[in-house]
């Protein structure tokens, strides 16, 4: 999993930007080893943040 590193980085940042952006209350993070990285943004808000639609490329 070392060749994760850079990646996680960018995931953790993005979620946790969208969640004190958007979140009221405490946020917590959670990163779980196993088989694979899981990686939980939590808070006391029971909405998801909005997301834009994909975009095609052609």
């Amino acid at each position: 999993m070392s060749g994760l590193t850079d990646g996680t980085a960018l995931i953790v940042s993005e979620l946790l930007t969208n969640a004190v952006r958007y979140a009221d209350g405490p946020i917590e993070l959670r990163l779980i080893r196993d088989q694979a990285l899981i990686c939980e943004v939590t808070d006391d808000s029971s909405t998801a943040p909005p997301f834009a639609p994909r975009r095609r490329h052609r």
